[in-house]
């Protein structure tokens, strides 16, 4: 499936202390998780695209991909793990589920 996948990347040069990094690699880490195993597989043409960047007050994270259906509820325990770090970075998440599925992570 990975080689399948069409990739975009924007992931700026960031400095942020270790805490912080952990916690944004453990959510990147369990939105790709959810992408790979609820909806880019029965996607014809998959895309992945992942942003992380220097916003107005801190950081932005973007995740997006392309699967037509997003199979997963969200209650889960990945679901409680975002949302405790994300909680630990005082950070608010929104996701949009419009031509695909778009995860964004903002935290200061």
């Amino acid at each position: 499936l990975f080689n399948r996948i069409e990739k975009h990347f924007e992931i700026h040069e960031q400095i942020m202390d270790i805490d912080k990094a952990i916690s944004v690699g453990l959510i990147a880490n369990e939105v790709l998780t959810n992408a790979f195993k609820y909806g880019l597989q029965d996607t014809q043409k998959p895309m992945l695209k992942i942003v992380l960047e220097k916003a107005l007050k801190g950081y932005k994270m973007v995740i997006f991909n392309n699967a037509e259906a997003d199979k997963s509820t969200g209650g889960g325990f990945g679901g409680e793990l975002i949302n405790r770090l994300a909680l630990n970075l005082k950070g608010q998440i929104q996701i949009i589920k419009e031509g695909g599925f778009q995860f964004e992570l903002t935290f200061p």
